[in-house]
């Protein structure tokens, strides 16, 4: 225990003293050497630590002897926000020690010194407050992002204000990136309840070269939108914001279970060449309940889609002409996981030589047989040439 009050008493010299901070440190925050990564090592250091930021918060090295902050520091663990281990080196030596990162919420500590609750709304403005929740690929980006920042220059120029989550273990537990990448509408929405802001933003952008995928569904109040678009980056921007501001009046409500429930991500096999693929592409582009198919991925001998329905997935998987082309592996009506289909081969073209004039004669007339010609029994197909 001496140990931790050692480096406590270390801490707060260094803050009441005036003697500058590590800069990657704000005041509900400290660095607290630890032995190991044992949970009693972490719990030591957890209450050590929020005693060094009570103490800064307040100025007051005494606010320990009071009753509430006894109780808090009993269940210290319950106001961490975040935390990580870190490997530094000593000062005037190679040799490094681990130290534990701790941040606390704010709000509870301002609370226990008894400041006003702090409540996380963005600052007084005109314009409108979007929380927005931004998944690259697979990954949700956070408020430093470059992209994001972008983002931000182009609401700003359509007087909407955005507000980045702050992905802390709170947001963690309310939302992951495969709920994101769903559009599960209400777990979105109960994650954003705390940024009290006056409209939700979910984004999905996937990157193709120079090109922009975007998916977008806009929530105001009980009312969702959604919107998709390919283009540059500044342009695909751009037609955001103008799309967010026809919605910001928009008073027709869809069924939010629409906006996820068509769309999947398939998983298609056994690619072995380029013909493969163009047949996929034909089967996708002239299929009347597929509205929209993207290649995401392309992997060897497998690719990945995204396709979006005018029906449920069992309704295509039931179609003869899907069952003459693939065959279902791994098949779900549930978004959380991607149906997986292997590509039958194509049955084999017989060539017979000609033996009479009227056989020539037929053979000129003769067409190449297309891929949706081909039978369902899978049977080779004779083409006459002379």
């Amino acid at each position: 225990m001496m140990k931790f009050n050692g480096i406590l008493w270390l801490v707060l010299f260094c803050s009441f003293n005036g003697f500058a901070e590590e800069t990657e440190l704000n005041q509900y925050e400290a660095k607290i050497e630890i032995p190991d990564q044992q949970v009693e090592s972490q719990n030591k250091a957890i209450q050590t630590a929020l005693k060094a930021v009570l103490m800064r918060t307040s100025q007051n090295k005494a606010i320990l002897k009071q009753a509430k902050i006894k109780k808090a520091l009993k269940k210290s663990r319950q106001l961490v926000q975040q935390y990580r281990f870190l490997s530094e080196s000593q000062p005037d030596s190679e040799k490094k020690v681990l130290l534990m990162k701790i941040a606390f919420y704010p709000q509870e500590i301002d609370e226990l010194i008894g400041k006003k609750k702090a409540v996380i709304s963005p600052p007084s403005s005109p314009q409108t407050s979007i929380t927005t929740w931004v998944l690259f690929d697979d990954v949700i980006l956070g408020n430093e992002n470059k992209l994001v920042q972008k983002l931000k220059y182009w609401a700003k120029q359509s007087h909407l204000l955005l507000v980045l989550p702050m992905l802390d273990l709170e947001d963690q537990a309310m939302l992951n990136s495969n709920q994101l990448a769903q559009f599960d509408i209400q777990q979105i929405k109960n994650a954003s309840v705390r940024y009290k802001t006056d409209l939700i933003l979910m984004l999905h952008l996937q990157k193709q070269a120079d090109l922009y995928f975007l998916d977008a569904v806009l929530l105001n109040q009980q009312i969702a939108t959604s919107w998709q678009e390919q283009a540059e980056e500044n342009v695909i921007f751009d037609y955001l914001f103008q799309w967010i501001k026809k919605q910001k009046q928009n008073k027709t409500s869809i069924d939010n279970t629409s906006i996820n429930q068509n769309r999947y991500q398939i998983v298609i096999k056994n690619i072995m060449s380029a013909m493969d693929y163009l047949r996929i592409q034909n089967y996708f582009s002239n299929n009347t309940l597929i509205e929209s198919s993207r290649l995401i991925q392309m992997d060897s001998q497998q690719l990945i889609m995204e396709i979006k329905l005018a029906g449920k997935l069992s309704i295509l998987q039931q179609q003869p002409r899907f069952n003459v082309l693939f065959e279902v592996i791994e098949s779900t009506d549930n978004n959380q996981l991607m149906p997986v289909y292997q590509l039958k081969t194509a049955p084999p073209v017989e060539i017979i030589q000609p033996s009479s004039v009227l056989e020539q004669t037929e053979s000129s007339e003769a067409e190449v047989i297309s891929d949706q010609d081909l039978a369902p029994d899978n049977q080779p197909q004779k083409l006459i040439v002379p």
